[in-house]
């Protein structure tokens, strides 16, 4: 589908101009680098980080405070960190997201340093490897405005989006 849309816009000839129309268009894409055989295997962390715009009280009215702290924390994260390129790559309303905290050129330049070190997704084709960065459910959360409000039931939460 991604090379018939290609054909049908006349994008390209160059990677640069697909890249941007699918970043502006929250086209969800891929930067696949050759991961060469001696690379290290991937590192996953093993406990979940948790949501990181945290939890409220039952009943917790949002305000202008709340969303300010939001996308502070949602343009923080995503300016000090190489693989939030992938939030990008991602589509949909997390690249639109994303675009407002970071420009494009974090696409287009390929995946970070710590992708061909095989830090992150791992893709095989035979034989081959190729790693692109990728974002943890958590921090998708993060740039979605995901955050957990207490039901007053012992035991249960209930996951809000707050954009």
């Amino acid at each position: 589908m991604t090379a018939l849309e290609c054909i049908r816009r006349g994008l390209g000839p160059h990677s640069l101009d697909i890249a941007n129309h699918f970043i502006n268009h929250g086209i969800p894409f891929s930067t696949l680098s050759y991961l060469q055989p001696s690379a290290r295997r991937p590192k996953r962390d093993s406990q979940p980080i948790g949501r990181l715009l945290g939890r409220r009280p039952k009943g917790y009215t949002f305000n202008l405070a709340d969303y300010a702290a939001y996308t502070t924390m949602r343009d923080s994260y995503l300016l000090s960190h190489p693989n939030a390129r992938a939030a990008l790559c991602a589509g949909g309303i997390a690249a639109r997201l994303a675009r407002e905290g970071m420009s494009n050129v974090a696409v287009l330049s390929g995946p970070s340093e710590a992708v061909l070190n095989g830090e992150q997704r791992v893709l095989r084709s035979c034989d081959d490897r190729f790693c692109d960065d990728e974002i943890s459910p958590e921090v998708m959360d993060l740039i979605c405005g995901v955050y957990e409000v207490e039901t007053g039931q012992k035991g249960k939460i209930c996951i809000i989006f707050r954009l």
